[in-house]
């Protein structure tokens, strides 16, 4: 049934051979290459094939809707001391308990190769106060945001400049990020891909958003290294470039093709 791929529909023995073999059989073959590099020689274009060429696929040049967020950022190596010194000498025994819980096979390095008990141990450590650090950062990320909420309501609506004033107060730095788009995702913000659907919904536009909520993300989004807070600095819509921003793609593109 799997080999056939239609469901309910049984087949012989030697029918499914037939697919078995067609799927796992090795087979020799020969090729004739004929590499695109050795014609660039004859694709050099002229102003006016690269013009021609960028007009026709226009398209292929248009940058898709992209925003720039500004965030706070609490950094989760920032909590670790602390966190060590809450959890104090219980933490040796909560990483004891962890290694012989899952046992010494379960800890290997990079290579595949087992840690010795010393490194295994070491490496839980690290993971225990860092996961601890995070949540501790979240904490502290959950007061700033929850504190950002107060006192707006339809009559004082939510503002641009609400995350920089509130982020002075706690001699914090507020972060602009560089454009970025959906697909792409932004390179200076390590959120996680499930957090950029999130980003996307920040608008200051929306007519039934009295309150102008959606400036800002509802809840802290977790990073690599750090828990964000974070509002829109602005949205910035899908355009077509001009050559004069693409001209060397272009060229590339059409000596590639004609290649």
């Amino acid at each position: 049934i799997a080999l056939l791929g239609a469901s309910g529909k049984l087949i012989t023995p030697k029918e499914a051979e037939v697919f078995y073999r067609r799927e796992n059989q090795p087979m020799e073959t020969e090729l004739v290459s004929f590499p695109v590099t050795n014609f660039y020689a004859m694709s050099t274009p002229t102003e006016k094939d690269i013009e021609d060429f960028y007009t026709k696929r226009q398209a292929d040049y248009r940058v898709p809707d992209r925003i720039q967020v500004n965030y706070v950022e609490f950094k989760i190596s920032n909590y670790v001391a602390k966190v060590e010194k809450q959890i104090g000498t219980n933490l040796n025994e909560h990483v004891e308990q962890a290694y012989l819980q899952e046992g010494a096979a379960a800890f290997k390095d990079e290579s595949g190769a087992p840690l010795s008990a010393t490194a295994a141990r070491a490496k839980i450590r690290k993971q225990m106060l860092l996961f601890a650090a995070q949540a501790e950062a979240t904490k502290e990320a959950n007061a700033f945001l929850n504190e950002l909420s107060q006192g707006h309501n339809e009559e004082h609506p939510y503002a641009q400049g609400n995350l920089a004033a509130l982020a002075k107060t706690r001699n914090l730095a507020v972060k602009t990020s560089a454009p970025f788009d959906l697909k792409g995702g932004p390179t200076d913000l390590a959120v996680a891909p499930k957090s950029l659907h999130v980003l996307f919904l920040l608008r200051d536009d929306d007519p039934d958003d009295k309150e102008r909520s959606n400036l800002y993300a509802p809840s802290p989004l977790p990073g690599e290294d750090a828990v964000y807070v974070v509002g829109l600095h602005k949205r910035i819509p899908s355009e077509i470039q001009p050559l004069s921003a693409v001209h060397d793609k272009a060229a590339a593109d059409y000596r590639q093709g004609k290649a």
